[in-house]
């Protein structure tokens, strides 16, 4: 019982560092998460991602904006770790991709595969487009991206 009091007052702690503009976008971050999972069980990868992505971004991503590319990652990441049973890659890296672009920042959104030990693995996750690959120690250069852009055809 003393740890999860202690993991609770850090939490606390932590909480009331961060502002209420802080707050509104991790619990923007948070419903996306939830609606990519949610949507993922009732519905194909290619509506999911129509559905998240169905409203234009709202704001502009400039240099002079109140929040950085990567102030936007930790925030989403926090809501992130706040997940119940926190999401695998795939509704991870849609919600990203649709956060992200609330925001106009850029973002690729990717999947690939890879054979290890004999048996195929799929990953998804986003990238910056502006931003070369980076160097064989990251786990996305070990997977074979079978999308530049996901086209699907009409049914």
């Amino acid at each position: 019982m003393g740890n999860l009091l202690k993991v609770l007052l850090r939490k606390v702690r932590t909480a009331s560092t961060f502002s209420f503009a802080q707050w509104k976008i991790i619990g923007e971050a948070y419903l996306l998460l939830l609606k990519a999972r949610l949507l993922l069980h009732l519905s194909p990868l290619r509506l999911v991602e129509k559905a998240l992505s169905g409203s234009p971004p709202q704001r502009r991503f400039e240099k002079s904006a109140p929040y950085s590319r990567n102030e936007l990652l930790e925030l989403f990441q926090i809501a992130w770790r706040y997940q119940w049973g926190r999401p695998n890659c795939l509704p991870k890296a849609l919600a990203q991709q649709a956060f992200l672009s609330r925001y106009g920042v850029p973002v690729r959104f990717r999947i690939g595969v890879r054979r290890k030990e004999g048996r195929l693995e799929a990953h998804s996750w986003c990238e910056d487009p502006d931003q070369p690959r980076r160097g064989s120690s990251s786990l996305e250069d070990d997977f074979r991206v079978l999308n530049s852009s996901i086209a699907w055809a009409d049914e």
